[in-house]
């Protein structure tokens, strides 16, 4: 049920920033930043920041896949296309090698997690422990998506590299 929920929340987020007034869109995100930024260390990386972090999380694949939707929706203009690819990057989403594993969160399907992570300007140190990263799509493609027949993180993320391309090239 709160798989389940945090889906259907992130949907609609989505749907309000892809398809709503882009103007008001920022103009919200701007007014969250200035209102709650110290209390709760929103940053100009909000939201990308907090949902890139719950994707680096031990959580089911199909809720990776809603998180990979609503980054997307985030690609307003060409500089947030670049601001989520390098935050893409930074995440390990495509990873050479395996990085260091991070605690599980709730639901099952998930793996590992990226070594450096960055929460404001505040950098956080690897977990210990090496195990395959739990952003690493190839592993979760071939681990958890193909057996169960199931590729919601994978459209996703085709999705995702759509979007920052046709608004890199707008």
């Amino acid at each position: 049920a709160d798989v389940e929920g945090l889906e259907a929340y992130l949907g609609v987020m989505a749907k309000l920033v892809s398809e709503g007034d882009r103007d008001r869109t920022h103009q919200r995100l701007h007014l969250l930043r200035e209102e709650y930024g110290a209390e709760y260390h929103v940053t100009a990386m909000f939201p990308l920041e907090p949902l890139m972090r719950l994707y680096c999380c031990k959580i089911c694949a199909s809720l990776r896949g809603k998180i990979l939707d609503t980054v997307g929706a985030f690609a307003l203009t060409p500089h947030e296309a670049a601001t989520i690819w390098a935050r893409l990057e930074a995440t390990a989403v495509l990873a050479d090698t395996p990085a260091p594993a991070a605690p599980a969160l709730a639901a099952p399907g998930g793996y590992g997690t990226p070594g450096m992570a960055f929460y404001g300007s505040h950098m956080l140190p690897p977990a210990p422990a090496a195990t395959p990263a739990v952003a690493d799509l190839r592993y979760q493609l071939n681990q958890v998506e193909d057996p169960a027949g199931q590729y919601p993180e994978t459209l996703a993320f085709v999705r995702l590299l759509n979007r920052l391309v046709s608004v890199s090239m707008s």
